[in-house]
C-alpha cells in the first residue's frame, strides 16, 4: 500500500509567475529497470535510481517534467533515440494506469523546440503492468553526435485521473531537470516541504557507425554515463 500521509505545495516556476497546484505523497520502490537489449544501447540518467516522491498536477495539460542530456560523449557518427522511460506507478491517485504524452525538444541551455514527434502533437503513450519504471518506444535517429535535447513526460490528464512522476532521493538538485508550466519553460524551484527535485525521466540510446544500425546480438551492459 501507499504511505497515506499527504502533503500540499505549491509549484513555483522560474521565467513566469505561475503556480500549479500539486499533491504528493511518499514513493516506494518498485520493479528494477529491465537489462539493455544490446552492447551499443546506453542508458542515459540524473536519478539516484530510488524513488523519493511521487507527484501530480490537479491541471495536468501544458504541465512537463523532463531531462537534458547530451550524448556527445558516445562518440558516435550516429545515435538513435530508442526508448524514453519515467518511474511511475497505477496504485495512486486512482488505482489505474491513465498515460502520458512524450515528446524529444532541443536544448542550447535553455529548451527549445519541440523536434520529435514532428509535426502534429506530442505522442500519447499507456503504461502497464506494476510500478516503477514505465518505457515506451521512441525509435528516432537524434542529427548529429553533438546533440544536447531535452525528454519530456505531460501528465495531460487531470487529477485524479492521472499517472504520477517521481523525484529521487538526492536533496541536492543536479542541475539537468526541468518543468514546463504556464507556457513556460524554467527550472524546478524548490517547493518549502521538501528538498528533492531531481526528476526520475531517463532515455535509452543506441549507437552504431553505419545506417541502419546493426542487430544486436548480444546482451547489453549498463554504462554509468551520468551518475
Amino acid at each position: 500500500m501507499l504511505n497515506a500521509y499527504v502533503i500540499f505545495a505549491g509549484a513555483l516556476l522560474l521565467y513566469g509567475a505561475a503556480f500549479g497546484a500539486e499533491r504528493v505523497i511518499h514513493a516506494e520502490r518498485g520493479t528494477a529497470a529491465e537489462a539493455l537489449s544490446s552492447d551499443r544501447e546506453y542508458e542515459l540518467k540524473w536519478d539516484t535510481s530510488v524513488p523519493r516522491y511521487y507527484v501530480t498536477w490537479y491541471t495536468g495539460a501544458g504541465a512537463w517534467v523532463a531531462n537534458d542530456f547530451d550524448v556527445s560523449s558516445l562518440k558516435s557518427s550516429h545515435v538513435i533515440l530508442s526508448r524514453l522511460g519515467v518511474y511511475s506507478q497505477p496504485a495512486w491517485p486512482n488505482g489505474r494506469w491513465d498515460g502520458f504524452r512524450i515528446a524529444l525538444y532541443a536544448f542550447r541551455r535553455v529548451p527549445g523546440e519541440r523536434i520529435w514527434p514532428e509535426g502534429g502533437k506530442p505522442k500519447s503513450v499507456k503504461p502497464s503492468g506494476p510500478k516503477g519504471w514505465q518505457w515506451f518506444n521512441v525509435s528516432w535517429t537524434l542529427p548529429g553526435r553533438h546533440y544536447s535535447f531535452i525528454a519530456g513526460i505531460e501528465q495531460y490528464y487531470d487529477y485524479p485521473n492521472c499517472d504520477p512522476y517521481c523525484v529521487d532521493d538526492n536533496p541536492t538538485f543536479r542541475g539537468h531537470s526541468w518543468e514546463y508550466y504556464g507556457g513556460m519553460w524554467g527550472l524546478p524551484v524548490e517547493p518549502p516541504h521538501w528538498p528533492y527535485i531531481n526528476h526520475m525521466v531517463r532515455v535509452r540510446v543506441e549507437t552504431g557507425r553505419t545506417f541502419p544500425a546493426v542487430e544486436p546480438t548480444s546482451i547489453g551492459r549498463v554504462k554509468a554515463l551520468y551518475y
